[in-house]
């Protein structure tokens, strides 16, 4: 792989020695193996949409005190030009 390439060496290798063993779809489906078990897709789904409403709410958030700062930083140096 490339450099800017997102893929390291490692999985760039695997994936190559996967397709020499056992042509296109070896590497493309992967089989079972030992260890945590594949999340459930509607899970999957469901923490994508929590973590983009808490990033949502975040950002409003940070939008919404920085608005209020600024109204305040307005409202203060109008009060002391005057």
């Amino acid at each position: 792989m490339g450099r800017g390439s997102s893929i390291g060496r490692t999985a760039s290798w695997r994936t190559r020695t996967a397709y020499l063993q056992g042509g296109l779809d070896f590497p493309l489906h992967d089989e079972a193996r030992p260890g945590k078990p594949k999340q459930d897709e509607a899970d999957a789904e469901a923490q994508i949409a929590v973590l983009t409403c808490l990033a949502v709410r975040w950002w409003m958030g940070r939008t919404f005190r920085s608005i209020v700062l600024s109204e305040r930083n307005a409202h203060s140096t109008l009060a002391s030009a005057s």
